[in-house]
């Protein structure tokens, strides 16, 4: 099957294909889901999930130590799952985000409580949380092998290391965090509390593991960042939701921005030192959410989540209101905004039926943008589900066409109202062209977008897929 996605330029199309699909199954009484994805320069993909029960279909399935257990696998450039690994302890883990550098080595981070496997082999090599939980970094070689594995956390603190972005010159992570915690994994200290309840904590590590430096943000109550990203210049970004007003210079300057709704939007670019360049928010009249960030030419990042009720897309002094119907989760947005602080565009998800939330995004050196969207009805009762919609959007902001995969997975519909709370998706964009999508699925799903059919069953609640979506040229 080959797509078209039409207007690129006047008689052109871009023209992509389903190259590839991969499931990893749960069991009847378990689950799977796959969170995030990379490729190295390679061409050979990683991907990273959870599992509750048995992952995989065979006699050397994985099986979970407690609750629900880490995995990563590595993929090579045609979908063939090269080794899978697991990481695991007597309770749930919680997988933060993955990234890979120019050697190919995998890079993951999360959180656990009590103790941590963090040797997916048949060697034990535990790590134990000094408090409530522990935020876990682990670099793991090209032929799955853990190079190195390091925990932050404090005696009745709780850490969690939300995402992770990775090139030559070392290693980024951000996340959330509440009690007095040592950020620095060595031998040495680097003792911070947060400004609030819970506060964003932003922290640089060289490729070895070694410590270089951190930054925390925050408020009086809630700063949660869960995604980073770093851009081809010297741009550094990180971003989350918060709830009260808040101070988003981690120096000694401040620049306090308030809030309006019940959660709104920061995105905060720092230098590659950890200095102070400059926040953007987005603050509404109901939930606003961000569910991700990617780096774009340039220093450009885009910004990919969901608002409800009436909120202004322009972080400047500008003004692009735009309005939905929903109280939460009312309609997925991907903003474009540039390295100054200011504004380009914001694309939102055009059909007022329906709610729905940008998961994730990718640009490519074209300035063109895919984004996923996960879609449900809206109203929908507890047992709808939600369809998944890849949209192409040119450099102006305009949508150049979409796919679709239609009653994918049953949507998280809250229990005393119709409210609609998306999951977490992952894309990435390989130096071909080509793209992986990561997520889940549950019961019968067609996996192929287009005229042919690639119909799977899942085998336990749910089970993690990754989609590869092939560039076949430019006509």
């Amino acid at each position: 099957m080959i797509f078209s996605i039409v207007g690129l330029a006047s008689g052109q199309e871009v023209l992509h294909g389903l190259a590839w699909s991969l499931v990893f199954p749960g069991d009847e009484q378990g689950w799977a889901e796959c969170l995030d994805v990379a490729i190295d320069p390679n061409g050979y993909g990683f991907v990273a999930g959870r599992f509750d029960g048995k992952l995989g279909a065979t006699a050397q399935a994985l099986v979970s130590e407690g609750g629900a257990d880490l995995f990563i696998a590595r993929l090579s450039p045609y979908g063939q799952c090269q080794w899978i690994e697991a990481f695991g302890g007597p309770w749930d883990e919680i997988l933060g985000g993955i990234g890979v550098d120019p050697n190919g080595n995998l890079y993951l981070t999360g959180a656990f409580r009590s103790r941590i496997d963090v040797d997916p082999g048949p060697s034990m090599a535990t790590r134990t949380a000094s408090g409530l939980a522990d935020g876990l970094v682990c670099k793991v070689r090209p032929d799955g092998r853990v190079g190195w594995a390091a925990t932050i956390g404090g005696a009745e603190a709780q850490v969690a290391v939300g995402d992770i972005a990775v090139d030559d010159t070392g290693l980024y992570i951000t996340g959330l965090f509440s009690g007095r915690v040592d950020f620095d994994p060595g031998p040495g200290l680097d003792v911070r509390s947060p400004r609030g309840y819970i506060s964003t904590f932003v922290s640089r590590w060289d490729l070895d593991g070694r410590y270089v430096w951190t930054q925390v943000i925050g408020g009086t109550l809630y700063t949660k960042a869960s995604s980073i990203c770093l851009t081809r210049q010297s741009g550094l970004y990180v971003g989350g939701t918060y709830n009260c007003p808040a101070d988003f210079d981690p120096g000694p300057g401040v620049d306090y921005r308030p809030f309006h709704g019940d959660w709104d939007v920061f995105v905060t670019r720092l230098d590659r030192d950890g200095r102070y360049v400059w926040t953007g928010n987005l603050s509404g009249a109901g939930y606003d959410i961000l569910c991700g960030l990617a780096a774009g030419p340039g220093d450009q990042v885009l910004v990919a989540g969901a608002f409800s009720l009436l909120v202004d897309l322009d972080p400047t002094e500008g003004e692009d209101y735009r309005f939905s119907d929903h109280q939460c989760v009312g309609a997925g947005f991907i903003g474009n905004w540039p390295g100054d602080g200011g504004y380009n565009w914001t694309y939102t998800d055009p059909d007022p039926s329906l709610q729905s939330a940008a998961v994730a995004a990718v640009m490519d050196h074209d300035g063109l943008t895919y984004a996923l969207f996960e879609q449900v009805q809206a109203g929908a009762s507890k047992a709808a589900r939600s369809s998944l919609i890849l949209t192409t959007i040119d450099p102006m902001g305009r949508r150049l066409g979409s796919v679709r995969w239609d009653s994918v997975v049953e949507a998280t519909v809250m229990e005393d109202e119709p409210l609609f709370w998306p999951g977490q998706w992952a894309v990435a964009l390989g130096t071909n062209g080509d793209l992986l999508i990561a997520g889940r699925f549950s019961g019968a799903v067609d996996l192929d977008p287009g005229q042919q059919a690639r119909v799977v069953c899942s085998k336990g609640a749910t089970d993690g897929v990754v989609l590869c979506l092939q560039r076949r040229g430019i006509e």
